[in-house]
């Protein structure tokens, strides 16, 4: 591509690099724009001799079709197109549903010189027509060669931007607690709770609550547990007066008598350190973190999408929550990050 300043009578069929305006100030042509007749005659009027102007040659792609040539390489299952404007075309979500990227193919990708590839935050639940990624072509036209480096970065991918669609579950819940506290930890707990699982598209089906001031709490939430799996939810999610703190704490324990599995007890996220994940015969088990009150963000909006997305969320993927895992603090702890000493209900 070639690109310098011209004589107007030069310029015709070129691509306008710059803005121009009238003796005014008032912009007349925007960039972008090819010149014709009409243009350099107006130029003319306003007494510029001279402007910068864009020419591609036979290997240049121009921007409006470099871009979606782009996009269509990255884009996954679940993503449609919007068409480009001035070199830019945005990725879709066809449904609802939590972005994945392919972080070292998309670095990749916008390595190269003139394409720049903006998405969402990994994981992020994006609604039907929202938009996920949106490509850019820097320059009016992109060598050919950059685009079919480009493919070639994506065909290694099975989508470089995906959509993992959010298909509607049940969602068991269970609360523990002393039996005077019931009333208080359900008018707590499940309203935003439901929000939530509502908002992704599923549904609580079942609330239960098993009293924590009994010598057989581990053995009933044994049960609970095991009668709610045969029932094949989507999620259980148990939440109570006090937070999960040690791996011999009643819900870990009982996972583990029901044949189940500790994936992750704690999350470096706060509010919601003391999350609990387990999984039992594949479901998984989220021992929900006393910030699960609130209806700010919190580790609960991290990591129930991708369970309900059906991801299974390992140890590693919960410690790589660190970086940006230091949100808002929320009114509902009883005693808040400031506190150097005894916050128990993370």
């Amino acid at each position: 591509m070639k690109f310098g300043s011209v004589d107007i009578q030069q310029a015709r069929g070129k691509i306008l690099a710059h803005n121009l305006s009238d003796p005014s100030g008032k912009r007349r042509i925007r960039k972008g724009t090819p010149l014709t007749d009409e243009h350099i005659a107006m130029l003319d009027e306003f007494g510029i001799t001279q402007v910068y102007v864009a020419e591609l040659d036979d290997q240049d792609l121009p921007e409006e079709q470099a871009a979606p040539a782009i996009a269509t390489c990255l884009a996954g299952e679940n993503i449609e197109l919007q068409g480009a404007v001035t070199g830019r075309t945005n990725l879709i979500a066809s449904c609802l549903g939590i972005i994945k990227v392919d972080q070292d193919r998309l670095d990749s990708v916008n390595r190269i010189q003139g394409v720049t590839v903006a998405t969402l935050p990994q994981h992020r639940v994006v609604h039907p027509r929202g938009i996920m990624a949106s490509v850019k072509i820097i320059p009016y036209g992109l060598p050919k060669e950059a685009v079919e480096r480009a493919k070639k970065i994506c065909a290694q991918s099975e989508g470089v931007i995906r959509l993992i669609s959010l298909e509607p579950r049940d969602v068991s819940l269970i609360l523990t607690g002393r039996p005077a506290l019931r009333a208080r930890l359900e008018m707590d707990f499940e309203p935003p709770l439901a929000e939530r699982i509502t908002a992704l598209g599923s549904r609580i089906t079942s609330v239960e609550f098993l009293a924590t001031d009994s010598d057989m709490a581990v053995t009933n939430l044994t049960k609970m547990l095991r009668d709610h799996a045969e029932q094949a939810p989507g999620l259980i999610i148990v939440a109570g007066e006090t937070a999960i703190m040690d791996e011999r704490d009643i819900l870990p324990q009982a996972i583990k008598m029901a044949g189940g599995e500790i994936e992750s007890l704690g999350a470096p996220v706060d509010p919601g350190n003391l999350l609990l994940l387990g999984y039992l015969s594949g479901l998984p088990v989220l021992g929900a973190p006393g910030c699960a009150r609130s209806r700010k963000e919190n580790v609960i909006d991290w990591v129930m999408p991708r369970l309900l997305a059906g991801e299974r969320i390992t140890r590693e993927a919960v410690a790589a929550m660190g970086v940006g895992g230091l949100l808002e603090d929320v009114k509902e702890r009883p005693q808040r990050r400031q506190v150097e000493e005894g916050d128990t209900d993370g």
